[in-house]
């Protein structure tokens, strides 16, 4: 990477956490787990994916890279989902050779520009990411100094939300399956693995073309909404959901045939002006 880059322009993004898969069975431990392909990501990439319940329902969304050797896996979430996705984990986590804890010696940080000419980076301690819109998103251990701007982390949760990049919430566990977020979209869905955890829902429902809802950028005419709001018709028929909330910024799981009937479910409805994805669903 370029030292062009200097981890003291950085600031914290506290909405994001890191989980640590770590052990001689991390790698087929997550094989088996997640949407994601682990047995061909390599060290100098990072990776979207999902873990889901038997029945196809996402619990937890990700990036995957690896940690300092090959038997370290971190996986960048939304905070909110950390322990619920840890308990669940280790119920199969205990067949295996591998630990799973919270990171909290890691912090997620972001920087409004980006040197770098590989996908991913690394400069002794810390892990930089090229992220969507001209952005570096980097793992930095806490013994650094960064600085705490909440401005700067409101407009990387806008950006996110802007290039269609979900983070699920806790308000989100159990209601999506992978491709309602969008995940095949971005490289977070392998079709070709093994099994996984929920893959026979997630393929049958790839294959038979039955994705009619997924997510696309909004923006709310008056005042936020929390993640997790229902989005209806004037009738009150549910529509879709928020997935992501930030001031009027938002990221809407839609039925993509009726989005133009779309209002949120509040005292007072907010009809949404839909923006367009930067990438094809």
């Amino acid at each position: 990477m370029s030292h062009q880059i200097d981890p003291s322009g950085f600031f914290a993004l506290p909405h994001l956490g890191v989980m640590t898969v770590q052990g001689p069975d991390a790698v087929k431990f997550l094989q088996g787990q997640s949407t994601q392909d682990f047995s061909t990501l390599h060290n100098e990439e990072f990776r979207h994916g999902a873990f889901c319940t038997p029945k196809g329902r996402v619990y937890m969304n990700f990036i995957a890279l690896f940690g300092e050797t090959n038997d370290v896996i971190y996986l960048v979430c939304h905070q909110s989902v950390m322990e619920h996705a840890l308990t669940t984990l280790k119920k199969y986590a205990v067949f295996y050779k591998v630990t799973l804890t919270h990171n909290t010696e890691t912090m997620v940080t972001g920087l409004f520009k980006t040197s770098q000419a590989h996908t991913l980076n690394r400069i002794d301690d810390a892990i930089y990411c090229s992220w969507p819109g001209q952005r570096t998103m980097a793992l930095l251990p806490k013994t650094m100094l960064i600085h705490e701007d909440s401005q700067a982390a409101t407009e990387w949760e806008i950006g996110d939300i802007q290039q269609g990049l979900p983070w699920l919430t806790r308000e989100m566990i159990d209601i999506c399956i992978p491709q309602n977020i969008n995940l095949q979209a971005i490289g977070g869905i392998s079709f070709k693995k093994g099994c996984y955890t929920g893959q026979e829902i997630v393929a049958r429902t790839q294959y038979k073309g039955q994705v009619k809802s997924w997510c696309l950028p909004a923006v709310l005419p008056d005042h936020p909404v929390a993640s997790g709001t229902l989005v209806v018709n004037q009738d009150g028929q549910k529509l879709g959901q928020i997935v992501n909330s930030c001031n009027t910024h938002v990221l809407v799981l839609i039925n993509i045939d009726k989005k133009s009937e779309a209002q949120t479910k509040e005292n007072i409805p907010q009809v949404m002006t839909f923006q367009k994805l930067p990438y094809t669903v």
